[in-house]
């Protein structure tokens, strides 16, 4: 009976993973990753990078479980999950923003470099 409420309740789990118990760890990330990274797709529409971002949001809650007060477990890692997507989309567009801006070489100049880092000095 003890351990089914283990099982199921979000509070219990947390203290659990708060005490250090990497059991209790182990099976959050496998009750709620499939979840996760399927919300988390909506956001990237990019497998990699949903699965990317659920594990750095577990490996963040092992790293600073000492310091949570009593939450939902289920909402603090939907909530860090949306946040880190927020992140990673507004690093993408910054990124894509200046990609965009820099100037195009020739196709023939990446050819030229080559030849020349070849050639002895």
């Amino acid at each position: 009976m003890c351990e089914q409420l283990y099982l199921t309740d979000d509070r219990l789990l947390f203290d659990k993973i708060r005490g250090g118990n990497a059991k209790a760890f182990e099976y959050a990330f496998r009750k709620f990753s499939p979840r996760l990274e399927a919300f988390a797709q909506k956001y990237t529409n990019d497998t990699n990078e949903a699965e990317d971002i659920v594990q750095d949001v577990f490996l963040k809650l092992w790293e600073r479980r000492e310091l949570l007060d009593n939450i939902s477990l289920t909402s603090f890692l939907f909530m860090m999950v949306r946040n880190s997507c927020l992140n990673y989309l507004k690093h993408r567009q910054i990124a894509d923003s200046v990609q965009q801006r820099m100037p195009r070489l020739p196709s023939d100049y990446t050819r030229r470099i080559s030849y020349l880092t070849l050639l002895p000095c």
